[in-house]
């Protein structure tokens, strides 16, 4: 199935709610609506530029609803707020701390999340 302009719509406007919630202003989001390999949502960030760009996938096995895509909106701004912590440790093998990060998105889905969706 394929998500829709709406949908597309729908999850930018999160993402910058979760990002004005977090008081996450230092970085100015871009968004596109377009797949990237095995993710329903993905973020890429330059540091040097202050700037990120957040991914909806179009292409999803069914037809995600606004819970959904307000998690994937969290989940992917949370993401953002934490490569910080890959620029202070370099000397660590790449691939441990994106590990380390999505555990900690994912903890922070479990417990926080929950409670913040219907505030934000």
């Amino acid at each position: 199935m394929k998500t829709t302009a709406a949908q597309f719509k729908y999850f930018c406007e999160r993402c910058r709610k979760w990002q004005a919630w977090f008081g996450f202003t230092e970085v100015t989001l871009e968004f596109r609506h377009k797949n990237a390999p095995g993710a329903r949502a993905w973020f890429d960030h330059s540091s040097c530029h202050g700037l990120a760009t957040i991914g909806l996938a179009v292409n999803w096995d069914y037809r995600p609803d606004n819970d959904e895509l307000d998690r994937c909106a969290f989940h992917e701004v949370f993401e953002i707020m934490l490569v910080g912590i890959e620029t202070w440790c370099r000397c660590t093998p790449a691939h441990l701390l994106e590990e380390e990060r999505h555990h900690i998105v994912r903890r922070m889905e479990n417990t926080v999340w929950p409670t913040l969706k219907g505030l934000v």
